[in-house]
């Protein structure tokens, strides 16, 4: 009997949770499903990534606060009647009521981070309090990493058989690395990931300027940062204002990520917070080393001097060391990339992931 799933995000713009959404319904072919993805805004940008039989609807929210689209859910739950809802992040968990009201026989919530640890907020509490409130509505509360395992067990007082974990997964077949970096042209750093604040390339950048300062043989050297946002323009300036023109470039939005990955010899995060970073992962299935700060889930995945670097958070002079010791130290990176893609090849594919979630469905 085929399975009707509702996905509810509060929009299908590029970023990684989307691609988890992606590689979710596009490797999961042998659940019979009709999958459908439903947004609050009309940002459709990732669709074309999915299978084209996936159907897309937009409830049109309005800013603030807009009732009206907890009807409109409804009628369409109504609608469709399917047999799962499945919602995103803080954001869309206050519309699994409707799903219940509407019927819906089973109601996922997923957490891929938690928005106190990368936004200003000054009650951190009332947005735990509003989950637990929603909490009786779902049957399953889905965390994917270890850090939201815990803190969904003690500040959401979570049992273990309604919280579950379900690491993100890579389809390793279109992450993987041919290449022989060695041979590559220049020394490349490559970071991917939206240019939003919580991302903090402006570190990254003012990292890459005082490690060709302490090691002069890094200006042969490159670094790409690959995503497009809001901090666009305000970091075109810094690069522009630290002279690095020559040896930093802003790719934009780029649709062949592993292209990009394969033609670079280590991947830099310098997030504020990272529950799971997809990129990450994406980036040692291609065979690099990740320099990552000790921030949310990253420890999880990242094995200092294993498989990468881990730095302390929001401290320049530190991730100016790592990418002078990555570059001074090009055979241990080579290693460090063949334990990264050991790693995910045991514990984050794409087929893992989604039998644990087709499990739930199925429930």
């Amino acid at each position: 009997m085929s399975l009707k799933v509702i996905h509810l995000v509060y929009s299908f713009g590029i970023g990684g949770l989307e691609r988890v959404i992606v590689n979710l319904i596009n490797n999961s072919k042998e659940l019979d499903a009709e999958h459908h993805i439903v947004t609050l805004i009309d940002d459709h940008a990732f669709a074309s990534h999915l299978e084209p039989k996936v159907c897309m609807h937009s409830l049109n929210k309005k800013d603030g606060k807009d009732l009206m689209c907890h009807f409109r859910l409804f009628k369409l739950l109504k609608k469709l009647k399917p047999d799962v809802v499945h919602t995103y992040n803080f954001g869309t968990i206050e519309y699994q009521p409707v799903a219940w009201l509407a019927g819906v026989p089973v109601r996922v919530h997923a957490e891929h981070g938690r928005e106190s640890s990368y936004k200003k907020i000054d009650n951190p509490q009332k947005y735990e309090r509003f989950r637990k409130l929603i909490i009786p509505f779902l049957n399953y509360f889905v965390v994917v990493s270890k850090d939201l395992q815990s803190w969904g067990r003690k500040r959401l007082s979570l049992t273990d058989k309604k919280l579950k974990i379900i690491f993100n997964g890579i389809n390793l077949s279109q992450f993987s690395s041919d290449e022989n970096t060695e041979q590559l042209e220049d020394f490349t750093y490559v970071s991917v990931g939206r240019l939003v604040d919580v991302k903090n390339h402006k570190l990254l950048i003012d990292a890459f300027y005082r490690a060709m300062e302490i090691d002069s043989n890094l200006s042969q050297t490159q670094l790409v940062i690959v995503g497009d946002g809001p901090n666009m323009s305000a970091l075109k300036q810094q690069i522009n204002d630290l002279k690095l023109g020559s040896n930093v470039t802003l790719t934009g939005h780029c649709g062949d990520i592993p292209s990009i990955l394969n033609r670079s010899n280590v991947f830099v995060l310098s997030s504020r917070y990272e529950a799971m970073p997809m990129t990450a992962l994406e980036a040692m299935a291609c065979r690099l080393p990740v320099i990552a700060p000790r921030v949310g889930g990253v420890e999880f995945i990242l094995n200092n001097e294993v498989n990468g670097l881990l730095v302390d958070p929001d401290d320049t002079q530190k991730m100016a060391t790592a990418l002078v010791y990555a570059f001074q130290h090009k055979d241990e990176l080579i290693a460090m990339g063949v334990n990264g893609r050991t790693m995910v090849e045991s514990d984050f594919s794409v087929d893992a992931m989604c039998k644990r979630y087709i499990e739930l469905y199925q429930s």
